[in-house]
């Protein structure tokens, strides 16, 4: 738990430094149509990391993408 205070500011200079980056590409971003994706990548997953993380919890972070059950699914014939 200790070693997660230098990793929380750490992580919180990287999104202010990923933010900027943002604004620098949101020119060519807009041009190829790819706004959400930078935004996801460069500000929405930084601050996602550093501010709704568990304590101490580095792997797997981000919650699992749910599975499909089979049996739910409907089939027409």
């Amino acid at each position: 738990m200790v070693i997660d205070v230098p990793i929380r500011i750490l992580s919180l200079g990287l999104a202010m430094v990923g933010t900027a980056f943002f604004i620098v590409t949101l020119p060519f971003a807009l041009s190829s149509s790819s706004t959400g994706d930078a935004w996801d990548a460069l500000v929405a997953e930084p601050f996602q990391f550093t501010f709704t993380r568990p304590l101490g919890k580095f792997d797997e972070w981000k919650s699992p993408p749910e599975e499909s059950d089979s049996s739910k699914m409907i089939t027409s014939e």
